[in-house]
């Protein structure tokens, strides 16, 4: 998937908490909120814009972020609820920097920020790992094809078999009506060739 799909697919899915979501696809999205974070900084320091333009912007991206976080866990394999340890990182992403200012040396914002850490780098690692190959309990896999969690070589092999089994009947047939095998010869021979 490649960044205006996910961005794209990200907003189109944003109420919807069910699926899984390929690594790409989320961390494309990452990339996309992270500049405009960027762009967000940029307009609040050097055009000063006003603090409903920012919680606009983090209102908009709120629901995609969790859906898509939510289709990603279970994509691992994990209950997208388990983003609600993230809810107070995500609460202080909404308040802007210059609000809860203490004095010159101490910021409120930033101890809170500090807290949330470990949370923040135990998701980062399961948002980085891949997916279960195959289908699990949240559905099929993102990147896999219509036989999911049938590998290559698997399909092959039983493709091969109904191949072979679809000649061995037609040449009992060809037996049967060439009068080589008798009736009961040939339902013998059908019944042990389909067992």
């Amino acid at each position: 998937m490649n960044f205006i799909d996910a961005v794209a697919s990200a907003f189109a899915e944003a109420f919807n908490f069910n699926g899984r979501s390929s690594r790409s696809e989320y961390w494309y999205f990452v990339l996309f909120v992270f500049l405009l974070s960027l762009g967000e900084w940029a307009f609040y320091h050097f055009i000063g814009f006003s603090n409903t333009v920012f919680f606009a912007l983090q209102a908009i991206i709120l629901f995609p972020s969790y859906s898509l976080g939510a289709r990603r866990l279970h994509d691992t394999g994990r209950s997208g609820w388990w983003q609600l340890f993230l809810i107070p990182t995500s609460l202080l992403s909404f308040v802007p920097y210059g609000y809860v200012d203490l004095g010159d040396e101490l910021n409120v914002y930033e101890p809170l920020f500090v807290l949330q850490i470990p949370i923040i780098i135990a998701f980062i690692i399961l948002w980085v790992i891949p997916g279960h190959a195959g289908r699990n309990k949240y559905g099929v896999n993102p990147l896999g094809n219509q036989y999911d969690s049938i590998s290559k070589s698997q399909m092959e092999i039983g493709i091969s078999k109904k191949n072979n089994m679809s000649d061995e009947l037609k040449n009992l047939n060809q037996l049967h009506k060439d009068g080589i095998l008798d009736d009961e010869e040939f339902k013998k021979a059908k019944s042990k060739l389909l067992k």
